[in-house]
């Protein structure tokens, strides 16, 4: 992926700053771009509903975010950053769901769909503000107990170093951003992702579900049902998994 944008180019870096600035610089996109979601999606449902220069413009701006977020987890993963790699899957997909949205010429069943998709981007944008403070928070507790590296980003998974050669980095951005501002915990957390996945399930299916009863003859409709049918799906799995596997270790420990 980062070759098909940059070419044959070597992307390890070797000086610990310079690794330290990549990753700082990727937790700084995703922080200033989550409130983009909220306002972009009020925008069109509230103020200015069914105007399709700014619908284009938005799905215009997710490729972009997609697509940069993207190198930045690849590049990230070069360097040393542990991220699980369905979420850079999962990014490949929304990257694709904006292409195909932007070839969907308006109609009916576009209008519906759109809709629909703003009420979802309204809701993620909202679960991304409330994730990336909780993870934050728990990357920066994680990093002083020497379970986490610097160069370990949110969402990922952790790995153990030596905290007398590899100490966290103190006044970072994450030294006070879950610590001094309002940082949700797991349990007030899960709801809300969990009920946005579900979402994405039921977007998928009911994409999918007009096509059964109605043979919709635009090939973006079984397309983008497939896409979100499979995010939803790999979301959940995911989610679901560390919440199993530290129910069960709890269970093992009490046995």
């Amino acid at each position: 992926f980062v070759r098909l944008f940059l070419g044959q180019v070597n992307v390890k870096v070797y000086r610990e700053d310079e690794k330290l600035k990549l990753k700082q610089e990727y937790q700084k996109f995703r922080s200033r771009t989550d409130l983009i979601w909220v306002f972009m999606s009020l925008i069109q449902l509230v103020v200015l509903p069914d105007v399709r220069a700014l619908e284009i413009i938005f799905q215009i701006w997710l490729l972009y975010y997609y697509v940069s977020i993207s190198l930045r987890e690849n590049i990230l993963r070069v360097n040393g950053s542990n991220i699980r790699p369905w979420w850079i899957i999962h990014h490949y997909l929304s990257t694709v769901v904006s292409l195909v949205t932007l070839t969907w010429p308006d109609g009916p069943v576009f209008r519906t769909f759109i809709k629909q998709n703003l009420y979802m981007t309204l809701a993620q944008g909202v679960v991304q503000i409330l994730q990336t403070r909780y993870q934050q928070g728990r990357l920066y507790k994680l990093v002083a107990m020497g379970k986490a590296t610097r160069m370990d980003v949110t969402g990922t998974r952790t790995h153990r170093y030596n905290t007398r050669t590899d100490p966290p980095e103190p006044g970072g951005e994450h030294s006070g951003f879950g610590l001094e501002q309002f940082t949700p915990s797991l349990l007030f957390l899960f709801p809300f992702l969990l009920s946005l996945q579900c979402f994405q399930l039921y977007h998928g299916y009911t994409l999918l579900l007009r096509v059964v009863q109605y043979g919709v003859a635009e090939w973006q409709v079984p397309v983008l049902g497939l896409v979100f049918l499979t995010v939803g799906v790999g979301n959940i799995v995911v989610t679901l998994r560390p919440y199993h596997q530290k129910g069960w270790s709890e269970h093992s420990k009490r046995d």
